[in-house]
């Protein structure tokens, strides 16, 4: 049987007498394996934490990835649905204004430094409207590209109408 003499820790001092060699290495190597058993153990366990802190982590995103393909994708419903009126709507525009029997144009009313009318752009006129005055292919084109000797009192009319609004 081992004797174990005094311990003096704080010098660092642990004397022992009558033990092996070989008892002190089954000693040390059994402190080892329940050491390294430990680390084990606490490395499992942080390990375990990290993955339970990253896969929460992931969860919300993915949970927040999924809440915006949604909201992209009702939004582009939405979008879409809203494109298919304004088409059907320009239809029945186009149609209507392109059956009326009376001429119809849009214009573009051009004014100089002082606000006269100068000129007037045709952004839109319809079949009737070039069948009655004889202008053809008006669409785009400037009132004096077509017509450079029309009567100025057209353009300080339409003028006056695309300041005031009041005809």
């Amino acid at each position: 049987a081992a004797v174990a003499l005094p311990e003096f820790p704080a010098a660092g001092l642990h004397v022992l007498v009558g033990v092996s060699k070989q008892d002190l290495l089954a000693a040390a190597n059994r402190n080892l394996v329940q050491a390294l058993a430990i680390l084990g153990v606490v490395s499992l366990l942080v390990f375990a934490g990290a993955w339970m802190l990253a896969r929460r982590v992931m969860d919300r995103e993915l949970a927040e990835g999924r809440r915006i393909r949604e909201l992209n994708e009702s939004l582009d419903q939405r979008v879409r649905e809203r494109t298919a009126k304004l088409r059907e709507s320009e239809e029945r525009y186009h149609t209507l204004f392109n059956t009326l029997m009376e001429g119809f144009c849009i214009i573009e009313v051009l004014f100089d430094a002082e606000d006269r009318a100068i000129d007037y752009r045709f952004l839109e006129v319809n079949s009737a409207f070039e069948a009655q005055t004889g202008l053809r292919n008006a669409q785009g084109k400037l009132m004096r590209e077509l017509a450079p000797e029309h009567e100025e009192h057209w353009f300080a009319t339409y003028g006056k109408i695309a300041l005031t609004g009041e005809s």
